[in-house]
């Protein structure tokens, strides 16, 4: 799933990414729906920065083992939480 879209991509329903999510442009907002990824690679999730993330529900599947990051934020804030 790659994001591309200055103004944004907004869910209008539960989805998963089974392959890498790549921020390019722009926030992926779900609004009351949530956003999976079922790749447990670390670098599952890449090319977020502080106005390219995920505003709303995010649900990674892990490994036992690694440092996962979640890219999450408001619309007018971000935060980074970092999962051991």
């Amino acid at each position: 799933l790659t994001v591309n879209n200055a103004n944004n991509l907004t869910l209008t329903a539960s989805s998963s990414a089974t392959g890498i999510i790549t921020f390019t442009d722009g926030k992926i907002i779900t609004g009351g729906n949530e956003l999976g990824s079922t790749n447990t690679d670390v670098a599952g999730i890449v090319s977020y920065t502080n106005v390219n993330y995920v505003v709303g529900k995010l649900r990674r599947s892990v490994n036992a083992a690694g440092s996962y990051e979640f890219p999450l934020g408001t619309m007018d804030n971000y935060e980074l939480a970092i999962v051991d």
